[in-house]
């Protein structure tokens, strides 16, 4: 069963952030980062900011219960420039994780780019030799 750390290193983990980077979005140091992954106690304030800057539900965070991501009240308005591109990037993420997606994404530049498929497979292979 995990703990409450383990799932803050799978936070750290899955957003690809270095213990620097997940520090500044808590305005901790890297030391209390890593002792918040390493097995040491985390506050509740903690568990307020890693759910609000994360957007991760505090009861999965506390306890593993539920869903891990909530866009539920997620109010883009009052959120940094760097929390909203991480938001950017996570919805990116997911929609890239479907076919449909993708084909319609890839579709759509190419007419966007004016170009059709054949030329930018070629243009694609042209470089990676």
């Amino acid at each position: 069963m995990s703990t409450i750390n383990d799932r803050i290193d799978e936070i750290i983990s899955d957003k690809k952030l270095t213990n620097k980077e997940f520090g500044d979005f808590l305005k901790v140091t890297e030391a209390t980062v890593r002792n918040l992954r390493s097995g040491g106690v985390v506050k509740p304030g903690y568990i307020e900011l890693i759910s609000k800057s994360f957007h991760i539900n505090k009861q999965w965070l506390i306890d593993g219960v539920g869903e891990k991501y909530t866009s539920a009240g997620l109010n883009l308005a009052n959120l940094d420039i760097d929390q909203l591109a991480q938001v950017v990037i996570d919805k990116w993420d997911n929609l890239m994780e479907h076919d449909k997606f993708k084909s319609r994404y890839y579709l759509q530049l190419t007419r966007t780019l004016n170009m059709d498929i054949d030329e930018i497979f070629e243009k694609v292979l042209k470089k990676s030799k």
